[in-house]
């Protein structure tokens, strides 16, 4: 598997999407049964990351948000960190990525910045998964979902105590570039906190059209000096808008493919789509890769 960083800094790099509507689309409802999914179903998880690479996929994300010892214990499924990762790790390999990372997302447990208790109890979650991770054939660990800066500064530390390999950190943001439901937390906060703790990959979630998504990597480039990704998340059809499809022509894949060379110009590197998607737009943005000069 070839080394994901000596691609920083050249080609567009597509992302599978992420999972979430799909298997919600399979019948899971909760995080627990997304859990399940991966444990008993195998095959189904398969099938919708197979559909994801159909178009050229250059880089698979394993579907292991959930991954902390934290949330395995609170979706009440007796599973071991070590053993849940290193099931999808084979399931992936299966597929023959180009690129594999692991995702990780916020362990949810309360933290209280202020506790020295806190923190390390936090920081720990993050930190047996890291551990975990430096034992799987992977390209990196990608860290996504964070809409605290506390809550990712505990993200990196832990992972970065015991982890070299590549790290990608996402976190959501609304279209004015505020950390999701925290006005006073910026993406540019964000982004410098990433490059502080020697993040790899700087990322963003945003729903949003590609225009403002386009203002947004502008702003993460003007203040780190770090390959850029960027999430679209797809927000679910408005029923009052179906005869006014052109409301939401930029949620289109051919509107996706249209932007993303603009986005590409504008500084992203990496590019996935969320929310109510489907493997077309992912096809999309391969396509648009191709024809970036």
């Amino acid at each position: 598997m070839p080394d994901i960083h000596l691609r920083f800094g050249k080609e567009a790099l597509i992302c599978t999407a992420d999972l979430t509507e799909g298997y919600r689309r399979h019948g899971a409802q909760t995080e627990k049964d997304e859990i399940l999914t991966n444990l008993l179903e195998p095959d189904t998880v398969e099938q919708m990351l197979r559909l994801e690479m159909l178009g050229g996929t250059h880089v698979l994300i394993a579907p292991s948000r959930a991954c902390t010892p934290a949330r395995l214990r609170a979706s009440g499924i007796a599973v071991d960190t070590r053993d849940y990762l290193t099931g999808l790790v084979h399931l992936c390999q299966g597929l023959t990525p180009q690129h594999l990372l692991l995702e990780v997302g916020p362990c949810g447990l309360p933290l209280d910045p202020s506790s020295r208790a806190s923190l390390l109890e936090n920081k720990q979650e993050y930190t047996q998964v890291a551990r975990v991770c430096s034992d799987l054939a992977i390209d990196g660990i990608f860290l996504s979902g964070f809409t605290s800066l506390d809550d990712l500064r505990c993200a990196l530390m832990g992972v970065r105590a015991v982890y070299d390999g590549v790290i990608i950190a996402s976190v959501v943001v609304d279209d004015k570039g505020s950390l999701l439901g925290r006005p006073c937390e910026s993406l540019e906060d964000a982004c410098l906190l990433m490059a502080e703790y020697e993040a790899h990959v700087a990322a963003c979630v945003c729903a949003c059209p590609p225009s403002a998504a386009e203002k947004l990597i502008t702003r993460a480039r003007s203040c780190i000096d770090l390959p850029l990704m960027l999430e679209l998340h797809i927000p679910s059809p408005d029923p009052s808008l179906l005869r006014h499809q052109r409301a939401e022509a930029h949620l289109s894949p051919d509107a996706l493919m249209d932007a993303l060379p603009r986005l590409y110009k504008a500084g992203a590197q990496f590019f996935r789509v969320g929310g109510d998607c489907r493997s077309a737009h992912t096809g999309a943005l391969c396509a648009g890769a191709l024809v970036i000069p």
